[in-house]
């Protein structure tokens, strides 16, 4: 009887004289389903001057997830002044999609236009 990872990767139980063919595609296919529960991506967002926030919309690639997906955000700037003080969300989650909010941590217009890019991972632990 085979067994199953609690990630959902399958494998035989010992005692079990395998079908190697069968239950190689098997464990080829629990991998990739698992595989398939971590996305990835990195979106650049522009911040015109005059704003304290901005929304992008990310779509995930592949498909949308089972459920709702873990978004863990990295922002990248590397530039001088208010851009220091910008903070980075993952809002309005669907299985399907996410926003990056892009705000400044006081709530005051920025002065000077960017481009910021954030890395971003999501997770479907479902």
């Amino acid at each position: 009887m085979p067994a199953t990872t609690p990630d959902g990767i399958s494998y035989p139980a010992g005692g079990v004289a395998p079908n190697v063919p069968l239950v190689m595609q098997s464990q080829a296919e629990s991998v990739q389903g698992a595989l398939n529960k971590f996305k990835s991506g990195s979106v650049t967002i522009a911040m015109g001057a005059g704003v304290a926030f901005v929304n992008t919309t990310v779509m995930f690639p592949g498909g949308a997830f089972d459920s709702i997906p873990q978004v863990m955000l990295t922002m990248n700037a590397n530039v001088a002044g208010r851009a220091s003080l910008l903070q980075v969300y993952a809002i309005n989650k669907t299985a399907a999609s996410f926003q990056i909010k892009l705000a400044t941590s006081d709530n005051a217009n920025i002065g000077t236009s960017y481009n910021i890019t954030v890395d971003w991972f999501a997770v479907d632990r479902a």
